[in-house]
């Protein structure tokens, strides 16, 4: 069956009436449980999770480029 809300998804992914903290990773998508009344998850908040970035090689380039250009004056 296909979940027709954002909470009954996150119960799917639970595999069961979750606890308010309660929280769950799917993909990128952090799911944490902020509400819960009988048996609906009521509120939640989804944040889209940071993948670990590789080191950003153009802070090094643009030093190198400003390092030639005072060389160049």
């Amino acid at each position: 069956m296909i979940p027709k809300t954002i909470g009954g998804f996150a119960l799917n992914l639970f595999g069961h009436l979750p606890k308010v903290g309660e929280q769950i990773v799917h993909g990128d998508l952090r799911l944490l449980v902020a509400e819960v009344r009988e048996n609906q998850i009521t509120r939640l908040f989804v944040t889209k999770e940071r993948k670990a970035e590789e080191p950003d090689d153009t802070a090094a380039d643009d030093s190198s480029a400003e390092e030639k250009g005072r060389h160049q004056q």
